[in-house]
């Protein structure tokens, strides 16, 4: 799918709590049909039982994410008065899940559906495309015992399999010189399977990886730049994978939306911003659930070794998850 990268879009991205493009079907929730499968996982259906509640089904019959707006108008489920996309922002927030606002790419959710034993499709499902990236994720998740991992461990080996993929100047250059680009290198697959992506690619390859071994994970950033965090142990933590750090910060949640920082900037009218909405998306979550970024050295240093780079406080990978 091409996929157009424009300021615009990408500010306004930042400034809704959604950050990821989703599939914008309609249909009844895929957790609501019936199959002749057993609910527990198994080595060939690894996921049933986890995943299903952010997979969807269309009136046509086709696989899709389920939290995006137009479907859960669809379902019937938004009360009077409210956007399918501020219902999923208090769904969200009421479930304490995240997760709900990344979405996935027509491919991600086709890997979802057949990790879980989805009877339903979606038009990427039988593709070529699909079946690499799938056996991707499988050989990630076969590679260690994450149902018994910690978070800490589950998230430095996202990072460090999407870190095998080089940064795709090619991609970034048309996409800056063009405005848009239709290369892999945008998405998970040119991530995982090709070994080439920008930051959208590595992104949505760490949201593909940490649902499939169920970590919460969400995206920041800024005007034409995103990057991955992790949920370790209650704690955020960022990554950026486009320079292969080999360290996670303590993410700053609390980062203003690349809307509202110009306006500050310029002196601009902030009428239209309030104490959440100044946010980016997971700060908009994070507000709202009473995070608070931890400071204290002392609870931070159970995740490894501290450092500081650029007044934030990182913690050194550990070697034993490579």
């Amino acid at each position: 799918m091409k996929k157009l990268v424009k300021v615009l879009a990408v500010t306004a991205a930042m400034m809704a709590l959604t950050s990821m493009t989703v599939f914008a079907d309609q249909g009844q929730p895929a957790e609501q049909v019936q199959t002749e499968s057993t609910t527990e996982s198994s080595d060939e259906y690894p996921l049933k039982g986890r995943v299903e509640k952010y997979l969807g089904v269309t009136d046509e019959g086709y696989l899709t994410w389920y939290w995006n707006g137009p479907h859960v108008i669809n379902e019937g489920i938004v009360p009077a008065g409210m956007t399918g996309w501020s219902y999923i922002d208090q769904r969200s927030i009421e479930d304490k899940d995240p997760n709900y606002h990344i979405g996935l790419s027509g491919r991600g959710i086709a890997v979802l559906g057949i990790l879980s034993g989805n009877p339903y499709k979606n038009n990427a499902s039988d593709t070529p495309e699909t079946a690499q990236l799938l056996g991707e994720v499988r050989e990630f998740m076969n590679s260690f015992d994450w149902r018994s991992a910690s978070d800490l461990e589950k998230a430095t080996r996202i990072c460090e399999r999407i870190h095998q993929a080089d940064y795709d100047y090619d991609a970034a250059n048309e996409a800056y010189e063009t405005g848009w680009s239709d290369s892999p290198s945008y998405g998970a697959y040119g991530c995982l399977v090709n070994g080439k992506a920008v930051c959208q690619g590595y992104t949505e390859a760490a949201n593909l990886l940490a649902l499939c071994v169920g970590l919460t994970s969400a995206e920041m950033g800024d005007v034409g730049h995103t990057y991955p965090l992790f949920l370790v142990d209650g704690v955020w933590l960022a990554n950026e994978p486009t320079t292969k750090d080999k360290y996670f910060t303590v993410a700053n949640v609390y980062k203003y939306n690349p809307g509202y920082q110009m306006m500050l900037n310029i002196g601009g009218d902030l009428s239209d911003f309030t104490e959440v909405t100044k946010y980016q998306g997971i700060g908009q979550y994070c507000y709202q659930v009473g995070y608070t970024i931890p400071t204290d050295k002392n609870q931070l240093s159970k995740f490894g070794s501290l450092g500081e780079v650029f007044g934030e406080t990182t913690i050194d990978f550990n070697d034993e998850y490579r």
